[in-house]
C-alpha cells in the first residue's frame, strides 16, 4: 500500500514536472500553504492538496514547491562576467564612471536588470545605480554603463559591485561581481586657483551685487588673452585683467550720465560681452535701458541705442552672449527683471530685434535675479533662470527655446537644497556648459550637451564667504581656462583649468569669434592626447599633441606628488601634429605603475592629462 502511494505521487509530480519544464526551490512556500506572491505562478496540484500537504504538494520543504512558475521551459540565467570599472587608482578630481561585462547565460533571448554600487571602508554606500537590459541574445554579453560617480571623491579604498536580476534565475552564483579600488588625494595642478584679486580703486570699494565678466582679445593683439570686468557695488569702475601677467588695471570707468543726463551707477542687473571685433558693450543695470560701447583701441565708451522700451526696465537677472552671423556680430540679451524678454543687438546696424520670449518652463515663472545666458560657438544659446534652477537651450537658427534639465537643488548627498540666485554665472566651452550656482554657496556644475544631465564638480575652495552678489564666471581662450570672481563683498578672482584637462573637444561648426559676458567660449587651437589611457605599459602608450603655428613647446610628466618625472620634449616645433612614446626619456624606459600627470605648453597655451600606469 505505501509503495503504491509513493509511485502515485511519483507520477503527479513527473506530470507537472513535464508540463512546467522543471520544480522550483521551496522560496514562496509559507506557514498558510500559500506562496507569498501567486502573480505569474500556478499551483502544482489543487488548492485543497497545498492547504492539507498532500498529494502533489506534500514534497519536503527545501526540495520543491507548492508552486511553479508560469516560465519558458528552460529557465532563465543572467550574470556578470566582470567589473570594468572603476578598478585601480585614481585621485579626488578624475572622473569614474562605473561600467560592468553582463550576459545571457540562458538559451533564450532575455531581459534584465543590473545594479551598480559602491562602499567605502566602512561599508557605507556612497554610488548605487541600476539600468535595464533588453532583449539580450543566449549566449551574448553587453557593456553596461552607469552616471558618473559625482566629484570630487574622498580619499580612501572602495569596493565596487554589479550584480543582476531576473525572474526565475537559476544560478545564482554568477550573479555578482566585485572590484576593489582606491582613490588618493589630488596634489598636482589643482583646478581651481586664486589669482590677482581685483583692485579696490580709489573708493576702496569690494565686489558686490552687479560685478560681471567678459573675456576676449584686443583687435591688435591676438596672442594675450583679457578678461573685462565690472565690480558693481554702485561704482562706475571698469577694469581688465591680463591673462599672461596675471595683473589687474583700471580703465576707463562708464560714464555716469545717459544721454538723457540721468545719473546710473552698474548695480544688479550689469552684464559685458566681447564681440568678435573686440568691441565691448556692457549694460548697467540699475534699473536702467542704457546699452554701451567700450573701444579698448580709442579707450572711449559710446552709449549706443537703448535696450528695447518693456514691461521693466533692466534691474536684475539680466544676461548677454555675442555671436558671430556670417560676418556680422550681434550680441543677444536677456532682459531677466522678472520678464520673459529676450533680443538681438546688431552691432553693425545699432539696432534692436525682438527674438522668441524665454520659456516659462514648469514654474511658468519670469527669469529674475540670478539668471544667465551663455553661448556654445555653435546654433546654441543656454538660459538658465534664477530662483528656479529652469535650464533650456535656444537655437539661433530656429528662434526657438527648448527645454533642458533643471540645474540640481541638492548636490552632494546630505547637503542643502539650492536654488540658483546672486552670484550664478554660466559659460559654455565647446559642448559642455560650466555653471555658478551663487546663493551662497561654493557650488560648480557641468552639463555635457550630450549626454542631457547635470553633473556636480569641483566647488570653489572655501574662503571667508561664499559666492554670492556679484559672483559670476567667462571663459579665457588665450589659457584655456575660466575665471571667476566670488563677489559677496570680496575682491577674490578665481581661475579654474586648464580645460584641455577635462577632456572636451569642440565639433566641427564650433569655431566662434566670441566672448560672452558672464559666459564666454572661445576656440582651443591646440591639442594634447594620450592614448591608451589607462595603460598596463608606458611604453604601449603613445602621446599626441598638434601646433596651430611655429613655436616654443614643453611636455614634462610628474608625479602625484608634483615631483618632475621626466622631460619629454622641449625647444621649437614647426606648425602641425606630432606624437612620441609614453617613456621616461630618450630610450625607451617602462614607468612604474601608478599616477601622473602630463603637462604641455606652447605659446600661453597650458594642457594637463593624467595618465594612469596600472
Amino acid at each position: 500500500m505505501t509503495r503504491r502511494k509513493s509511485t502515485l505521487v511519483s507520477a503527479v509530480i513527473l506530470l507537472a514536472t513535464s508540463a512546467s519544464g522543471y520544480l522550483i526551490p521551496r522560496y514562496t512556500i509559507n506557514s498558510g500553504g500559500q506562496p507569498a506572491t501567486s502573480a505569474g505562478y500556478r499551483l502544482n496540484g489543487s488548492t485543497a492538496q497545498a492547504v492539507q500537504g498532500i498529494g502533489a504538494s506534500a514534497g519536503y520543504r527545501g526540495q520543491w514547491g507548492f508552486w511553479l512558475p508560469d516560465l519558458p521551459a528552460t529557465p532563465p540565467d543572467a550574470g556578470v562576467l566582470r567589473v570594468i570599472a572603476p578598478t585601480g587608482a585614481f585621485d579626488t578630481l578624475m572622473t569614474i564612471a562605473p561600467s560592468a561585462k553582463v550576459r545571457n547565460f540562458g538559451t533564450s533571448s532575455a531581459s534584465f536588470r543590473v545594479f551598480f554600487s559602491i562602499r567605502d571602508a566602512g561599508s557605507a554606500s556612497v554610488y548605487a545605480r541600476d539600468t535595464l537590459v533588453s532583449g539580450l541574445a543566449a549566449g551574448d554579453s553587453a557593456t553596461v554603463g552607469f552616471w558618473d560617480w559625482p566629484m570630487p571623491h574622498a580619499p580612501g579604498n572602495y569596493t565596487a559591485r554589479c550584480s543582476t536580476y531576473i525572474t526565475g534565475d537559476i544560478n545564482s552564483a554568477n550573479d555578482t561581481a566585485s572590484s576593489r579600488f582606491e582613490v588618493r588625494t589630488s596634489v598636482v595642478n589643482p583646478l581651481w586657483v586664486r589669482v590677482a584679486d581685483l583692485l579696490p580703486g580709489a573708493k576702496n570699494k569690494n565686489v558686490k551685487d552687479g560685478g560681471a565678466m567678459a573675456a576676449g582679445k584686443e583687435p591688435t593683439d591676438n596672442d594675450t588673452g583679457y578678461v573685462y570686468a565690472f565690480k558693481g557695488n554702485g561704482r562706475y569702475e571698469f577694469y581688465r585683467y591680463n591673462t599672461l601677467t596675471n595683473a589687474w588695471v583700471a580703465k576707463e570707468s562708464i560714464p555716469a550720465f545717459n544721454r538723457n543726463t540721468k545719473k546710473k551707477a552698474v548695480k544688479k542687473g550689469s552684464s559685458l560681452a566681447v564681440a568678435g571685433d573686440g568691441m565691448v558693450y556692457a549694460t548697467k543695470g540699475s534699473n536702467s535701458l542704457d546699452w554701451w560701447q567700450y573701444d579698448p583701441l580709442a579707450r572711449v565708451w559710446t552709449q549706443k541705442a537703448d535696450v528695447p522700451t518693456g514691461t521693466r526696465n533692466c534691474k536684475e537677472g539680466v544676461g548677454s552672449a555675442a555671436v558671430s552671423v556670417g560676418g556680422s556680430d550681434y550680441v543677444y540679451l536677456l532682459r531677466g527683471s522678472g520678464t520673459f524678454d529676450f533680443y538681438r543687438y546688431n552691432a553693425g546696424t545699432d539696432a534692436w530685434e525682438t527674438k522668441a520670449p524665454a520659456p516659462g518652463g514648469a514654474s511658468g515663472k519670469p527669469f529674475k535675479n540670478g539668471s544667465s545666458i551663455c553661448y556654445d560657438g555653435g546654433d546654441t544659446i543656454y538660459g538658465l533662470k534664477g530662483s528656479y534652477n529652469e535650464f533650456a537651450a535656444y537655437s539661433i537658427s530656429g528662434n526657438a527655446w527648448v527645454t533642458r534639465d533643471p540645474l540640481p537643488l541638492i548636490a552632494p548627498p546630505g547637503t542643502k537644497k539650492k536654488k540658483v540666485k546672486d552670484g550664478s554665472g554660466t559659460v559654455a566651452v565647446g559642448r559642455t556648459v560650466y555653471a555658478l550656482k551663487g546663493g551662497n554657496t561654493n557650488e560648480f556644475w557641468h552639463f555635457p550637451a550630450d549626454s542631457h544631465r547635470w553633473i556636480v564638480g569641483i566647488e570653489m575652495p572655501s574662503g571667508a564667504k561664499r559666492v554670492k552678489g556679484g559672483g559670476c564666471l567667462t571663459y579665457s581662450e588665450a589659457d584655456s581656462k575660466l575665471y571667476a570672481f566670488r563677489g559677496n563683498n570680496t575682491l577674490e578672482t578665481w581661475s579654474y583649468g586648464p580645460l584641455a584637462a577635462d577632456g572636451l573637444r569642440l565639433t566641427a561648426n564650433s569655431q566662434p569669434k566670441n566672448i560672452q559676458g558672464n559666459s564666454s567660449f572661445v576656440t582651443r587651437h591646440s591639442s594634447l592626447s594620450v592614448a591608451p589611457n589607462p595603460t598596463t605599459s608606458s611604453l604601449n602608450s603613445s602621446i599626441s599633441y598638434s601646433l596651430p603655428k611655429a613655436g616654443n613647446i614643453s611636455l614634462k610628466l610628474y608625479d602625484v606628488s608634483g615631483k618632475l618625472v621626466a622631460i619629454l620634449a622641449g625647444g621649437h616645433r614647426a606648425a602641425g601634429a606630432y606624437s612620441l612614446r609614453l617613456a621616461a626619456n630618450s630610450s625607451p624606459q617602462e614607468l612604474a605603475a601608478g599616477i601622473y600627470v602630463l603637462r604641455f605648453d606652447s605659446d600661453g597655451y597650458t594642457a594637463t592629462e593624467k595618465v594612469i600606469i596600472e
